[in-house]
């Protein structure tokens, strides 16, 4: 089972390498969406999950449109926003990661919008 630790009472850490081996492949970043969407699910409202990203792993376009770009088209920006918190590690994966989530965004609405 993969590791999931509490910061506070009000935030959980997910690491998407917890539940995939390598952050590279569509498949990959199929398994870490599903369970953070499964987390999500099962959070409470008020509660914060941090997304850690470490800084040893490669990120791919592949995964982090399956992983984030995904997540984010279906919840929606705005709730992401108030729910989520990416922790890249870098900020050169920050970057990457804003660009493809703008991406999937407007492929799959046409705008960027909550």
């Amino acid at each position: 089972m993969p590791i999931l630790t509490s910061s506070t009472p009000d935030q959980i850490v997910f690491k998407p390498s917890d539940h995939a081996k390598a952050l590279t492949s569509r498949d990959a970043g199929s398994h870490a969406r599903d369970a953070l969407l499964d987390l999500h699910a099962r959070t409470p409202a008020g509660t914060v999950i941090r997304i850690v990203i470490d800084d040893e792993e490669l990120l791919t376009p592949s995964f982090v449109d399956e992983f984030f770009g995904r997540v984010v088209s279906r919840l929606g920006l705005e709730t992401f926003r108030a729910r989520f918190i990416i922790d890249p590690s870098t900020d050169e994966n920050r970057i990457f990661i804003n660009k493809v989530v703008r991406n999937r965004l407007l492929l799959d609405h046409g705008r960027i919008a909550g």
